[in-house]
């Protein structure tokens, strides 16, 4: 059942949901948060793969700026709310 997932699990089955729709984009809000190290490493990896060989464009929004500037073709950073 959908509820006995772990917030981990249930991001990867919705992120597995949205990836056989054959999507053009994926917006990925906060992937980051929460997750330990080799999670975190399996998303950054996911994320560009998925561009990479799949050509979807991926946007990421994300409080942690070397994780997206590791994957970012392109970047924009907002700061003191501008």
């Amino acid at each position: 059942m959908p509820s006995e997932l772990s917030g981990g699990m249930a991001r990867r089955a919705a992120l597995a949901r949205a990836i056989a729709l054959e999507p053009d984009l994926i917006m990925f809000d906060e992937p980051f948060v929460g997750q330990d190290p080799i999670t975190m490493g399996v998303l950054v990896k996911l994320i560009s793969e998925l561009n990479s060989a799949l050509g979807v464009t991926c946007v990421v929004v994300s409080h942690d700026v070397p994780e997206v500037l590791s994957i970012a073709d392109h970047a924009w950073i907002l700061a003191d709310k501008k």
